[in-house]
């Protein structure tokens, strides 16, 4: 995450951040780390979304943020890219 990116994260969690402490260890240590462009890679290939993961710091316990609806990062076209493999997780 460049400068910008890291002002509009802050400014997010200042107007939209009411989590309060964790529901596993109860801390109210939050942390948020870079962007991600996507999780899974949809078959279509069209696009990916920018997620912020915010995690606490105490346990790992983590909540994806859409970066695109929470104002931090612009969609990226992925149309011209070649479909890479399987498209889900594997079983736990």
């Amino acid at each position: 995450m460049d400068q910008q990116e890291r002002n509009r994260v802050g400014a997010w969690f200042k107007e939209h951040w009411k989590h309060g402490e964790c529901p596993v260890c109860h801390s109210n240590d939050w942390r948020a780390n870079e962007i991600i462009n996507g999780l899974y890679e949809l078959e279509t290939m069209q696009s990916r979304t920018p997620i912020l993961f915010v995690y606490c710091n105490v346990c790992g316990y983590s909540l994806p943020i859409n970066a695109v609806i929470a104002g931090i990062r612009q969609p990226r076209d992925f149309s011209d890219a070649e479909p890479k493999g399987a498209t889900g997780g594997e079983p736990l």
